[in-house]
């Protein structure tokens, strides 16, 4: 047993037929030191590891107080869990109430029969919470090499980077350009991938090479291009940017529609077509609700609007063959 596990045995005040089974991977590895997939058990008279043959000789280097157990074909974690409790007398078996779903833990129930189940709380977390000495010496460690880190790159920071951005923001928005300022402390990367989510058009970035160089880097949302602009030309090109932007998506959208849009003649053809490619599909129609009504029950595609330029693609309806009066655009509602 080691004074990880006995530690918090102790604490917990617990029997020689009492047990904690652990799933949460962070009290996993506090426990035993195992960082792979599965479950731990421990108890007075047990400190296993349950795993599959992927992570046995994982748990076997990082964990030497622990008996690894592998599981076999047909059995799962839970199962082995039960056969260990039942060999070792386990009448009382605490789990993780706030990691541990309810599959999992119904699957706990049916393999580890004849226990009363009870709930662990926050004692491995507060345990965690108290350093032994060899914690303490890596965190010291750590402390130790990012203090030099710091020394070393401390020159090379540059001064003024977050004023000359909140100058360029001022700029920004007295061109009447809707902006924000991101001044948080998180990666260029969160950054960037923060706001393509969110949808901003442009991105102007600003950092100490392009103050030396006396630009900014804006770029472009709909293709990713890195455009750089001189710092005093900001006013003037962002609005040309953003226009472009705008062209550029409507464009692709424009392409798209174009691209996935078919011309039938008849409810048949419409059918067919739009089991093939999808997209929408244009016909003429007679204006009368049956025929709206015939398309969605025989093609499964309902009317999506009737555009302001009309086209004549035909003389008459292809629903009825009656005489035509507009074009329609139909499609499948999602």
């Amino acid at each position: 047993m080691t004074e990880r596990v006995k530690r918090l045995l102790d604490s917990m005040r617990l029997g020689e037929h009492e047990g904690v089974v652990v799933y949460d991977p962070s009290n996993m590895f506090y426990l035993s030191g195992y960082t792979g997939e599965g479950l731990v058990l421990v108890a007075r008279g047990i400190s296993a590891i349950i795993t599959d043959f992927r992570y046995t000789e994982q748990a076997q280097a990082q964990a030497p107080g622990f008996e690894v157990l592998m599981t076999e074909k047909g059995k799962s974690h839970e199962d082995i869990a039960g056969a260990l409790c039942a060999s070792g007398g386990i009448d009382t078996l605490y789990y993780e109430d706030d990691f541990v779903t309810v599959h999992t833990f119904n699957a706990l129930r049916e393999s580890v029969r004849g226990v009363e189940w009870k709930v662990v709380g926050s004692e491995i977390a507060r345990l965690r919470e108290i350093k032994d000495e060899d914690e303490l010496a890596l965190i010291r460690e750590a402390c130790r090499i990012t203090g030099e880190a710091f020394e070393r790159i401390l020159p090379h920071i540059k001064e003024g980077v977050t004023e000359k951005a909140q100058a360029l923001y001022e700029t920004i928005k007295a061109a009447g350009i809707r902006a924000k300022i991101d001044l948080s402390d998180n990666s260029l990367g969160w950054k960037c991938a923060q706001y393509e989510m969110k949808g901003v058009p442009v991105r102007v970035e600003l950092g100490p090479k392009d103050i030396e160089n006396g630009v900014c880097m804006a770029v472009r949302r709909d293709n990713g291009e890195k455009i750089a602009v001189k710092l005093e030309e900001v006013a003037q090109r962002l609005p040309e940017i953003l226009d472009a932007v705008q062209k550029g998506l409507y464009d692709k959208a424009k392409r798209n529609l174009d691209e996935h849009t078919y011309v039938a003649h008849s409810i048949e053809e419409a059918k067919e077509l739009q089991e093939k490619h999808g997209g929408f599909i244009k016909t003429m129609w007679c204006g009368d609700l049956q025929c709206e009504l015939d398309m969605k029950e025989k093609a499964g595609m309902s009317s999506r609007c009737i555009p302001f330029q009309q086209e004549k693609l035909d003389e008459v309806c292809a629903c009825c063959g009656k005489p035509a009066k507009t074009m329609i655009y139909w499609g499948v509602a999602y």
